[in-house]
């Protein structure tokens, strides 16, 4: 009943403290969830209900990071708040998800933050069998900035950017920043800007450390490919989450690379990628816009689309294995 009511009165709502959000789809016409699509295998696609809980529900969403202390997935939305998600697996495939809470994100005085175009996301203490001490790292557009937070949304700390990627004037344009977020065991955290700063070759994407240094790389498109998400492989490569789009009209790809930061090449400055995966959108795949990447354990992973919270796209959540690494 209060799904009915929430659908019929377009958002007036009634408290709910816990909800199953996850509806079961297939992500492609031609393969199904347990098929093998290039580098990876499906397994399993949620389509997310609008369903709130306390008043924040799964739109916008445009990172993910994974809990293994506390069997959380989080999730924050570029409206600045946080989902505490519980997926639900059987026989080794996604099934359901569970919104557990939900927080809006606080300035260091316990405020509204302010400009809360929150986008990538990553954790710390999430796997040191200690339950309940996990922190989250999130990034920033329109004002790119790196914050520390508690799971319930607090801020502990502000991150110190390099300079040349300290301003939004940086950036081609205002909604290009800090898209993307991951905290690598070897060259510590990594962010990555949408699309190429201002003074950087326009054909090539990077990969930034908090020090200054960078690593380079050719995209899809030079012109239309975008980072939307970073995350660590087991085996310390980085996996590259990249979209192409050029207009409402056109088709859309969500592109799966993986590169490794250790490798040298001639010129020292493009670095080879290996593309896992490409999800054309003219060749029967239901994608969306898909913006946060997570691993979860092994050589799994989950991916989630941001909906812009609009009645023409979708909240789609896909669990996936890596086969080809």
């Amino acid at each position: 009943m209060k799904i009915i009511l929430y659908l019929l009165l377009g958002g007036i709502f009634l408290p709910v403290n816990a909800a199953f959000i996850g509806k079961p789809v297939e992500m492609s016409r031609e393969y199904k969830t347990g098929d093998q699509f290039m580098g990876i295998r499906l397994l399993g696609t949620l389509d997310l209900s609008g369903l709130p809980v306390k008043g924040l529900a799964a739109h916008e969403l445009s990172g993910l990071a994974w809990d293994e202390d506390d069997q959380i997935l989080y999730a924050v939305s570029d409206k600045g708040y946080l989902l505490h998600l519980r997926p639900v697996f059987k026989a080794s495939f996604l099934k359901n998800i569970e919104l557990l809470d939900a927080y809006r994100l606080k300035d260091l005085k316990g405020g509204k933050i302010k400009y809360p175009d929150s986008e990538g996301l990553d954790i710390i203490h999430g796997n040191n069998k200690i339950k309940g001490d996990a922190e989250l790292i999130i990034s920033f557009e329109i004002i790119p900035r790196i914050f520390r937070f508690t799971p319930a949304g607090k801020m502990l700390e502000k991150y110190k950017l390099p300079k040349n990627m300290d301003k939004i004037k940086d950036y081609n344009f205002k909604n290009a920043a800090l898209e993307s977020l991951v905290i690598h065991p070897d060259h510590g955290m990594l962010t990555a800007p949408q699309m190429p700063l201002r003074r950087s070759p326009q054909r090539l994407r990077s990969i930034h450390d908090l020090e200054g240094k960078f690593w380079q790389f050719k995209p899809q498109d030079k012109d239309y490919s975008s980072i939307t998400d970073l995350e660590v492989a087991p085996d310390g490569s980085v996996l590259i989450l990249e979209r192409r789009y050029s207009n409402i009209l056109a088709p859309i790809q969500s592109i799966l690379r993986k590169i490794n930061l250790n490798k040298t090449t001639k010129d020292n400055t493009v670095l080879p990628t290996k593309t896992m995966a490409i999800f054309d959108s003219r060749k029967g795949w239901n994608i969306d816009n898909f913006e946060g990447l997570a691993h979860h354990k092994g050589h799994k992973y989950f991916m989630i689309s941001d909906d812009n919270n609009n009645l023409f796209q979708r909240t789609l959540l896909v669990y996936f294995e890596l086969i080809d690494y």
